[in-house]
């Protein structure tokens, strides 16, 4: 019976570790810390299993069956009867199920591979060989790393860093890493949307088909690949290096770049700004000159057609002015070729044709100047060569007219008045020559002929003088040597004899030769006649009517008088018998004014008292210094130089403007006459008026209102010209605040240019900004560059066709000048 149980009882216990076939070697749920069966189900593996509470876990512990009070003989493992020391016994040699062959029960690691619980069974601890420590076969996902695999995280989430096929997560493998790749398209192709796992951009260095032109991986605007990932292109506005000059990305083709990426020049055939023309080629004669500047008079280029010459300067005096080759009667000086040029056809006044300064000799009567000018040296015609008309007392005999000319009033020389020579019977004593000449051809009077002085024994009867005249020395003839009568000298007045006092004196009232005296018979007749030189000359030491000659008998001594005019008069033409000259202490008075009038004649060549050495009044401006009354004299009647037109020394506080010493001077100025200043920045002031400086810079129009102080502003044209009372020319260029209206030869064909601010619509406006808009005005320098290196075109030009210069000018565009500011 006992053995009856005994046998049921093994299955039972058998039963019960099959039947505890829930509990698999290495189950976690197991009770047993070693994964092995318990076969007292108490989860305790080292549970009393032996039934005899013995305490110990020995299934072979003693058993009384027959109850005789010891312990009957132990049975064997693979009896199917668990006995002490047994944890199973299934009473079957295999190794392949819960029970090994040793009664031990199965476990992972046992190194028996637990057919349907275990995979594999390799006997150790080594995880990561072909059998895992829980005797699985090793395997992709079991979360162990076995050979050949590069990982296992015992997962099949394919975005961390192990894949499910355990190879390590890598860029291409078709599996996106999370937190390390973009994307992953398990290709190497590097022109789609993800590149290297990362999702395709602009600058990752691979180009994107169809999305991107190019990717050179860099952030550069210049290389030929934008930094957005487009091939560099002219017009994109990225200056390609190496390629591109320029790119400004429009498609203006005027501005500082042009359309073809290349930076505007002059030059290139685009009138950029700056630039007033541009045709692109390297031709200054035409319409635009090489510096993309509209040709115009003055640039120094000649162009072809329009002008003349162009010899680049402002000058007027040189072969070439406005353009135009110099001629004679243009209006201007030529230096070296022309001694003057009055713009006109006359020949009478100072500048006569072929631009010649007005001079005697020249052909030209200079009206006011000459009397005449015949162009010769002779002095034998009807015009001498100092162009005075020929006259007679010229002292040129002129031909045909007269026989001679002494140059004097004489005619007691060889050439007598109406210049005709000397000879006997013209009237005229002939010093040296003659003893008298009374005109006639009688010898019964003073003077017989051959001009000689009527004497006794010429054979000629003096009538009222001698009785008779035989002309020979015979004493014993009819008449006496002393032409007398016979009988004249014995005191009886005989037959026709006029007296006879029987004396030998020819002083008393009868003179030997028994005539009675008088006044020409040579004789001076004592207390009658201051004397008797028996001639008929007035121009000797005796007149005619036997008184002394002397200054004021109204007749002209010979080598003593100059001039006789009867009176004691000293202030006409002859003074104390000589002609009248300023210095001989007598004021020469006359009628209107003109030569050899005096206003003042002191005697003497001083030019510092009230009478100067001409004879005239002192004034201020007839460059004296009047002494006690003048403080200067220039010689002018300017008030803006150094001595005013009051003939005072400038200076501050006189209220008149000392130019280039003074920059104001008035109530309203500064004490020391240094402004106040109408310029904001300029170290130099040329000051025109108290309220219009020149502020000298090199400034543009558009900033010209800068360069004037406060309360100040950009003069106007018309305020240049009513200003600028001075007839100063400006050492600067200096914009006005004007468009420039020019017109050349409108009214005029002689060249001359003006300007003004509504000029004639039709006038020829040759100076405009290239795009048929104004220019500004400026008045300018004569000097061409200014000191600053402004340059204006058109020097000079007149206001509103008045000529001479108002300095205008201008048409330079471009250009800078300084600024007239005014107040």
């Amino acid at each position: 019976m006992s053995q009856t149980v005994a046998s049921l009882a093994r299955p039972f216990i058998l039963l019960i570790v099959v039947g505890c076939g829930g509990v698999s070697p290495g189950d976690p749920g197991d009770g047993g810390a070693d994964g092995r069966a318990e076969p007292d189900g108490d989860g305790d593996s080292d549970a009393d299993t032996d039934g005899d509470s013995d305490g110990d876990s020995d299934t072979d512990s003693d058993t009384d069956a027959d109850g005789d009070g010891d312990a009957d003989a132990d049975g064997g493992c693979g009896d199917s009867v668990v006995q002490k020391g047994e944890e199973c016994d299934d009473g079957n040699a295999s190794n392949g199920d819960a029970c090994l062959s040793t009664c031990v029960l199965a476990a992972c690691g046992d190194g028996f591979v637990w057919g349907g619980r275990e995979a594999c069974d390799d006997a150790n601890d080594v995880e990561d060989d072909a059998c895992t420590t829980s005797c699985r076969q090793g395997t992709c996902g079991d979360g162990v790393v076995q050979e050949g695999e590069a990982c296992d995280d015992g997962n099949d989430e394919e975005s961390d860093g192990c894949l499910s096929t355990c190879v390590m997560a890598s860029c291409g493998d078709g599996f996106v890493q999370a937190g390390l790749e973009d994307c992953d398209d398990a290709n190497d192709l590097g022109a789609d949307d993800c590149v290297l796992c990362r999702d395709a951009r602009c600058g990752d260095g691979v180009v994107w088909d169809g999305v991107e032109q190019c990717d050179d991986g860099n952030q550069n605007q210049d290389d030929g690949c934008s930094s957005s990932c487009i091939v560099a292109t002219c017009g994109d506005g990225l200056v390609w290096s190496g390629r591109e000059a320029c790119d400004d990305g429009n498609q203006v083709d005027d501005d500082a770049c042009a359309n073809d990426c290349r930076l505007a020049s002059c030059g290139d055939g685009v009138v950029q700004e700056g630039e007033q023309c541009d045709d692109g080629n390297a031709d200054d004669t035409d319409g635009c000159l090489t510096t993309c500047v509209g040709a115009s008079c003055g640039d120094g280029h000649l162009r072809a057609g329009a002008e003349e010459c162009d010899d680049g300067n402002g000058s007027a005096t040189d072969g070439c002015i406005a353009c135009e080759s110099a001629r004679c009667g243009d209006g201007y000086v030529q230096a070296g070729v022309e001694e003057c040029d009055d713009a006109n056809e006359s020949s009478g006044d100072d500048c006569v044709a072929g631009c010649k300064t007005a001079g005697c000799g020249d052909g030209f009567r200079h009206e006011g100047f000459e009397q005449c000018d015949d162009g010769n040296e002779a002095n034998t015609d009807a015009c001498l060569n100092t162009c005075v008309s020929a006259t007679c007392g010229d002292g040129n005999v002129r031909a045909g007219t007269e026989e001679c000319d002494d140059g004097n009033q004489s005619n007691t020389d060889a050439c007598v008045a109406g210049c005709q020579d000397a000879e006997c019977g013209d009237g005229h004593v002939q010093a040296n020559v003659e003893d008298c000449d009374d005109g006639n051809a009688s010898n019964t009077d003073s003077c017989v002929v051959g001009c000689g002085a009527a004497i006794c024994g010429d054979g000629y009867v003096w009538a009222g003088n001698e009785a008779c005249d035989d002309g020979n020395e015979n004493d014993n003839d009819q008449c006496h040597n002393n032409c007398s009568a016979v009988g004249c000298g014995n005191g009886v007045r005989e037959g026709n004899e006029p007296c006879d006092d029987g004396n030998q004196s020819n002083t008393d009232a009868c003179l030997n030769s028994c005539l009675s005296a008088t006044c020409g018979d040579g004789y001076r007749r004592t207390g009658v006649e201051q004397c008797d030189d028996g001639n008929g000359s007035q121009v000797d030491a005796c007149l005619n009517d036997c008184r002394d000659a002397t200054c004021g008998d109204g007749f002209i001594r010979v080598g003593t008088e100059q001039c006789d005019d009867a009176n004691q008069v000293d202030t006409d033409d002859c003074v104390q018998c000589q002609d009248a000259r300023c210095g001989d202490g007598y004021v020469r008075e006359g009628e209107g004014e003109g030569e050899g009038r005096e206003a003042c004649d002191d005697g003497n060549e001083i030019n510092t008292d009230d009478c100067l050495s001409n004879c005239q009044f002192p004034y201020c401006g007839d460059t004296n210094v009047w002494a006690g009354h003048e403080e200067c004299d220039d010689g002018n009647l300017v008030d803006y130089d150094d001595c005013t037109s009051a003939c005072e020394q400038a200076g501050c506080g006189d209220g008149i403007l000392w130019y280039g010493h003074e920059t104001c001077d008035a109530a309203s100025c500064f004490a020391d006459c240094s402004g106040p200043v109408g310029c904001s920045t300029a170290t130099i002031v040329e000051a025109f008026s108290n309220d219009m400086h020149g502020c000298p810079g090199d400034v543009t129009f558009e900033a010209r209102a800068e360069s004037c102080a406060a309360g100040w502003h950009v003069c106007s044209a018309q305020e240049w010209m009513e200003r600028n009372t001075y007839p100063i020319s400006p050492a600067h260029d200096y914009w006005t605040n004007d468009a420039l209206r020019y017109s050349w030869g409108v009214e005029y064909d002689t060249g001359n240019c003006f300007v003004d601010t509504d000029a004639d619509p039709n006038a020829t406006a040759i100076c405009t900004d290239g795009e048929g808009g104004d220019v500004p005005m400026r008045v300018c320098s004569p000097s061409q560059p200014d000191p600053e290196g402004n340059y204006c075109t058109w020097v000079g030009c007149g206001w509103e066709a008045v000529w001479p210069s108002y300095y205008f000018g201008g048409c330079s565009m471009g250009a800078t000048a300084g600024v007239l500011c005014c107040q």
